[in-house]
């Protein structure tokens, strides 16, 4: 075998090495929608899983948001979870007042390469302004439990335009509004 054809083979080789060390496949853990203007005083914002085709077991996500411009009511499977066919395990396990949402899931006894929403967070509007979700932690696993490696999305913003007090009133005072 001559020196340049060694080289050659040599550079394949190396090639070859490098082409299967690089990820093939990313997840990605997304807010949808992106920037979120809500028009009434009560809305939800997704936590989107984007599974990139690779098996994916469970997750835990980890997010902060300005409580003083939004309150989280309570969070939700989404639809990867409850449109699976399969049994999953969902806990939320943030602590109500804070500035922290804090959830994790996981399909039982199989995981699935499918794309969806992973958690609902519903909120309450408070004040007028702009409360930046920031993702602390992203923790996607396949059914193997190895870490998957998962990005984020960066800059989600909530703004609130205007807040609508839902108020109730009586029929007779409704009727002298428009006296």
């Amino acid at each position: 075998m001559t020196l340049s054809r060694h080289r050659h083979l040599s550079c394949l080789w190396v090639s070859a090495i490098v082409m299967c060390a690089v990820p093939i496949a990313a997840q990605t853990v997304t807010m949808v929608p992106h920037v979120a203007v809500p028009a009434t005083a009560t809305f939800s914002v997704y936590v989107h899983l984007d599974a990139d085709f690779l098996d994916v077991q469970g997750v835990e996500i980890a997010l902060d948001f300005d409580p003083a411009i939004v309150r989280l009511d309570g969070i939700a499977p989404g639809d990867w979870f409850a449109s699976s066919g399969l049994e999953y395990f969902f806990w939320d396990y943030t602590t109500p007042g804070t500035d922290a949402i804090h959830f994790t899931g996981a399909l039982l006894h199989e995981g699935r390469t499918a794309n969806g929403v992973i958690g609902i967070c519903n909120f309450t509007a408070l004040a007028v302004g702009i409360s930046p979700v920031d993702f602390v932690d992203v923790d996607v696993r396949n059914s193997t439990n190895q870490d998957l490696g998962a990005a984020h999305s960066v800059g989600d913003l909530i703004v609130i335009e205007q807040v609508i007090v839902g108020e109730r009133l009586r029929f007779g005072e409704v009727k002298s509004l428009f006296k």
